[in-house]
């Protein structure tokens, strides 16, 4: 629902809803609906639940704070990660993303 109201919903192929968000899970998502981590990008406003295990993945991780955050969601950034990202809106995702390309 979030995905089809931010006006992005077009540029993907598939999108999954997983009960644990590990970097197994990530691993085998990213394997199934593509060409494996490297290629993939993780969005999402759990730095601790979406970013960091996708990050630990192999994948690029965009932390796109939300302005509430439960507290066992906190994680420290991890800012030296050369695939890390952070946004203030996902409306930046796009060029975020366009820019990597290829890299």
């Amino acid at each position: 629902q979030k995905l089809a109201a931010s006006g992005l919903g077009d540029l993907f192929a598939a999108v999954e809803i997983v009960s644990e968000k590990d970097r197994g899970t990530y691993e085998r998502v990213f394997a199934r609906h593509g060409t494996g981590a490297e290629d993939a990008v993780m969005a999402g406003n759990s730095m601790k639940s979406d970013v960091l295990p996708a990050l630990a993945a192999g994948a690029y991780g965009v932390h796109i704070p939300y302005h509430v955050t439960w507290a066992h969601e906190l994680a420290d950034a991890p800012e030296d990660h050369a695939r890390y990202g952070a946004l203030d809106s996902i409306a930046a995702l796009p060029d975020w993303i366009a820019a990597r390309a290829g890299s």
